[in-house]
């Protein structure tokens, strides 16, 4: 029934769930990884139901309750990670923080930036374009998708790029992806907004180079390099990068708020 309503359909549809009685669910895991339980649409099994629900897209919000004396809320291990509360006295900010993440995210084909094991969220959605081009040609691609070609502020977000995006998504582009880093009168800039010694970069040796052009691309097992911008046979992979949403509880990213 949640998969298959139809009010706003590219809304990320959660569901919440109150309970006062453990839920272990001792064959789900605590990371993200795909399920291998093969389970029947007659399995109402409360375990089983949350694992159709999350496998789905669907958010399962739990929330743990304790009544009549008890010293300890529930164990649970159905809902989804980072989506596990407890009905105390810091429940109304969780539960607003909750609601907050789960209206933030990605329409496929685009990946939000975030990691699962802090919990942490980022408001940009990612998304791997499957043809190789020039820079300039990746420059105006992603900007016809309302985006910009990817920046990197941060080693952590350079992993996640190589890891999530284009190692398990596309293992092909490995090779490398054009960066919105770029070189105007000599100075490298992020979408015009020029780098200070404090930030991150992840040149290869010898790099960069600006006799072999003012562009830059990621190749994950070297580096950084310096392309040409406008080659139209200097051609590369690209990642386009957008903005999902900026909320009181979802980390906009700025290099300024990783130094």
């Amino acid at each position: 029934m949640i998969a298959s309503a139809n009010d706003r359909p590219n809304v990320q549809k959660a569901v919440v769930v109150f309970t006062t009685k453990d839920e272990l669910c001792s064959y789900q895991q605590q990371t993200m990884k795909k399920l291998e339980v093969k389970l029947t649409a007659a399995d109402n099994n409360p375990c089983a139901v949350a694992s159709r629900i999350i496998e789905s897209g669907s958010i399962l919000l739990t929330v743990g309750m304790k009544f009549d004396g008890a010293l300890y809320f529930p164990q649970l291990n159905l809902g989804s990670q980072c989506f596990k509360l407890n009905f105390d006295e810091n429940f109304s900010y969780d539960f607003l923080n909750a609601m907050c993440k789960a209206n933030c995210y990605c329409l496929q084909p685009y990946v939000q930036y975030k990691r699962d094991e802090t919990c942490v969220e980022y408001g940009e959605c990612l998304y791997v374009h499957q043809g190789s081009m020039s820079h300039d040609v990746a420059k105006d691609t992603c900007l016809d998708y309302q985006g910009t070609l990817v920046d990197v502020f941060s080693a952590d977000k350079e992993a996640f790029i190589t890891e999530t995006v284009l190692e398990i998504q596309t293992p092909h582009l490995v090779s490398g992806s054009w960066l919105a880093l770029e070189a105007t009168n000599g100075v490298y800039q992020w979408n015009g907004e020029n780098i200070t010694p404090n930030d991150y970069t992840n040149w290869a040796p010898s790099q960069p180079q600006m006799t072999n052009g003012n562009c830059v691309a990621f190749e994950p097992k070297r580096g950084w390099i310096s392309k040409s911008c406008d080659d139209l046979f200097e051609t590369s992979h690209f990642v386009c990068q957008k903005k999902s949403c900026v909320t009181l509880f979802t980390t906009a990213i700025s290099r300024h708020s990783l130094q």
